[in-house]
């Protein structure tokens, strides 16, 4: 009926003991909230955090940077600015259109906080692109050192829920299970109602 944790716990317990002890694996959004349900509610499942909440995370954390940065600038330098939402929130491996690179490296060259809150949006999809354990750790190392090195805020709250979330970070990587598909579907539907 909603998404209290009431409510939600007493759905779930519904659910035969003998079934849920059967659940092998849940895939939750980054929330502690979810995560202490499904430990109750299913003692034998492993737990994977959702890739798409965790890139997201570090998306929000770059955009914040580009606002701050953005706010300084003066009326004419803005105008460099009009698609650096677009070109700082996508890829790097994915701007194949030169112009698109250009923009990209001319807004980067307004601020070296900005374009260290790049590269670090862009070490932290790679993190999540890990192929296995000992990859994602050793890229989580490298991470952690620059966020460390860099002392911005918004990357620091994402190193700090990224290693309070490590566990279920990794076997999101060793499973490959994530809720994507959900989430495209949820994505149809409120895009759906919007455009009605």
């Amino acid at each position: 009926q909603d998404r209290t944790c009431d409510a939600l716990y007493k759905k779930l317990l519904e659910y035969p003991l003998k079934e849920r002890l059967k659940v092998k694996l849940v895939s939750i959004d980054l929330s502690s909230f979810f995560r202490s349900v499904i430990r109750a509610c299913f003692p034998n499942a492993k737990i994977t955090a959702d890739k798409f909440h965790a890139v997201r995370m570090a998306n929000d954390a770059l955009n914040t940077i580009r606002k701050q940065v953005q706010e300084k600038l003066s009326k004419e330098q803005r105008r460099n600015f009009k698609r650096a939402r677009y070109l700082l929130l996508s890829r790097e491996k994915n701007l194949v259109k030169e112009k698109d690179r250009e923009a990209l490296q001319v807004i980067l060259n307004y601020s070296d906080k900005l374009s260290a809150a790049y590269a670090m949006k862009e070490a932290y999809f790679d993190l999540m692109e890990s192929k296995d354990g000992i990859e994602f750790t050793s890229r989580l190392k490298k991470f952690q050192l620059a966020v460390e090195k860099q002392q911005l805020k918004p990357f620091l709250t994402l190193l700090k829920t990224t290693l309070q979330w490590k566990k279920e970070l990794l076997h999101m990587i060793v499973t490959g299970y994530n809720n994507g598909f959900t989430e495209g579907c949820n994505t149809t539907i409120k895009t759906l109602k919007r455009i009605s």
